[in-house]
Parts: C-alpha cells; structure tokens; sequence
C-alpha cells in the first residue's frame, strides 16, 4: 500500500515535470529575447532563496518579449517552491474538492448542483444519497448541464456540457470506476461577456494575494474561439484587465500571438466589463474571510445574465500563475518581500 502511494506521487510529479518541460521546448521555437548576464544576476538577487536554474530561464524570456525585463517575473519552478509554503497542503488541499465546494462554502455563488458522485456513491444538491437509476433519472430530468471530475480539471480536462440532443451514455459514465464527478448547472452569462463568443463561458481568472494583512488581485479575461466549447489557453484568448475594468489592446493564444479582436470581430482594447468592481469586492472579502491561511488563489469567475457574480471554482494548492503573468504583467512585485518571509518559516 505504502509503496502504491510513493508511485502515484512520483508518476504525478513526473506528468507535471513533462508537462512543463513541453511548454518550455514550445517556447524555444519562438523567437525569444536573450536575457543578459546582468539581468540574470538581478533576477537571483530580486529572489534569494531560491532555486534558480538557466534552463527555466526560457519562461523569463518570454516575458521580456512580451512585457520588456522584469526581475519580478515568477517562472513555474520558482514560484511553486514559494507557494508551497504560502499555501500548505495539509490545509488546502481537501478543500478543493468540487463536489463539496458548495457544501463546505454555500455562501460562495457556485453554480447550483444537480448531482454528485463520491467515492462511487451518488448524492442529490442536498447530499441525500441515491441509488445508480435515481441519479440517472434526475440527470435525465435535465435539458443540459455541465459534467466534470471532481478533482483535477486543470485546462478544462474531463469538463464536458451535455445536452438531451447529445444523448449522453450515463450508463457508460457511471460504470467509470473511479471516477468522481459533478453535474451543475449551465450558466447563463452577460450579455456583454457572452457576445465575445457565444459558444463557451467567458469568464475571469482573479489572482488574488493577501499576505501579511496586503491584498492584491490580477485579472484575465478567457475568451473562447469560434466554436470553442471551453475558454481555456488552448482553445482561446487571454487577455489582460485592468483594475479599472478595461481590457488592454491584445489577447494571447496558445502560441502566444497577440491578437487585437475576437473570431466574431469585436476589439479587445478598452472594452469595459460588467459589475468588476462588484466581483473584485466579494472576491476579497471572500479570500480575506474564507482562506486567510491561502496566500494566492486562482479563481474562475463569471458574470451572470442577472449581473451577479458567479463563481465557478477556485484554486488553492495549485494556483497558476505562468499564463496570467505572460498577460497582465509582474503582480508579484507588490508582494515580494512577503512571499521571501514565507521561505524562511
């Protein structure tokens, strides 16, 4: 058992390092600036304490082509022997189980639950247990929904809308052993936000940082291709927002080109976004509140057709923030001093 426990964290720690080290030979293939032997050694400087090595020095360039050189940029390696200590496991991590999420914090506007499987056992909105026809009766009472694993949806991985038309196979969804889902509601977005493109649910990664008493926050807006179902890196735009609600000249795609309009022909730049500073507000209070112990979160944030702030997940133990910085620029900078304090705890 103990040894079963060691590969499965190994073989979870080798997926990520491949992973990044995919992203990191894609980004050599662009024409990237050299950092300077200077700007090296001001980067070592501005983060003492931590591990830096050339060969992540790929991500940094990258960001000088985009933004021009900042010491302040966080590659992925770096920053996630920080944020191990910002945001501990051992506290975090049970908390980011999707199907419990409205449960533990039903305060947080989370899309309504239809259904929920764990630990193989279905359960109602209401954790009321059901057998395997009445969860499939109650799901085929629906004329669409959102289906996606419990844990684990980084890019949208195993997040699928499934409508009547699709005649979805749930006896080959439930036979999946294994596998722990939700199915909540599909939200109904703004009309501003959802004339960017119709297909996939636009909505906002919010960075926030709230350390030593200092809160912070970043903004992209995910914009979905034509046709896209999804709005994540991969099958759309990012684009920067700024604190005033306004999204900047350019939004980024997978192969980081800078794009100035949406596939529809609608224009990035200035383009204001409904009840910002509404979302922003809750969005601290919910973080100042709810996990003061959780120096950075990620949260996947829309605005409904009623205006209303929704929440459609939060990252704690893992929030990234390689993408976000390539497009809103150097958040961290405010936060360095804090974020060197939690290396030495």
């Amino acid at each position: 058992m103990r040894a079963n426990k060691y590969l499965t964290t190994d073989l979870r720690k080798l997926k990520y390092h491949i992973g990044y080290f995919r992203l990191t030979r894609r980004f050599l293939k662009l024409d990237l600036p050299r950092l300077t032997t200077e700007e090296k050694k001001e980067i070592r400087k501005t983060w003492p304490g931590v591990t830096i090595l050339n060969m992540d020095m790929v991500h940094a360039r990258l960001f000088k082509k985009i933004h021009g050189f900042s010491p302040y940029y966080l590659s992925p390696c770096w920053y996630n022997e920080i944020r191990g200590k910002m945001n501990p496991k051992n506290q975090l991590y049970a908390l980011e189980n999707k199907a419990l999420c409205d449960i533990y914090f039903p305060h947080l506007s989370f899309p309504e639950v239809y259904l929920r499987r764990l630990n193989g056992s279905f359960f109602d909105k209401d954790m009321n247990y059901l057998t395997k026809e009445e969860a499939k009766k109650l799901l085929d009472s629906y004329d669409e929904y959102v289906i996606k694993p419990s844990i684990g949806t980084e890019q949208g991985q195993g997040v699928k809308k499934v409508t009547k038309k699709m005649n979805c196979d749930l006896d080959a969804l439930f036979a999946e052993e294994g596998l722990d889902f939700i199915a909540q509601e599909v939200l109904k977005q703004a009309p501003e936000i959802e004339r960017l493109n119709s297909t996939s649910l636009n909505c906002f990664r919010v960075t926030t940082m709230y350390m030593e008493n200092q809160f912070g926050f970043s903004t992209a807006l995910k914009v979905g291709k034509k046709g896209a179902v999804r709005d994540n890196w991969n099958t759309g735009y990012w684009v920067n927002v700024n604190n005033e609600g306004k999204c900047s000249k350019y939004g980024y795609d997978y192969e980081m080109n800078p794009n100035e309009k949406t596939d529809n022909g609608i224009v990035f730049e200035n383009l204001q976004m409904p009840n910002f500073q509404e979302m922003i507000n809750h969005l601290e209070m919910m973080h100042k509140k709810l996990f003061p112990n959780c120096g950075v979160i990620g949260w996947d944030v829309t605005i409904d057709k009623d205006y209303k702030v929704r929440i459609i997940e939060y990252n704690l133990w893992d929030p990234g923030t390689n993408i976000e910085q390539f497009v809103c620029g150097d958040f961290f900078k405010d936060f360095r001093d804090q974020m060197l304090n939690y290396l030495k705890h």
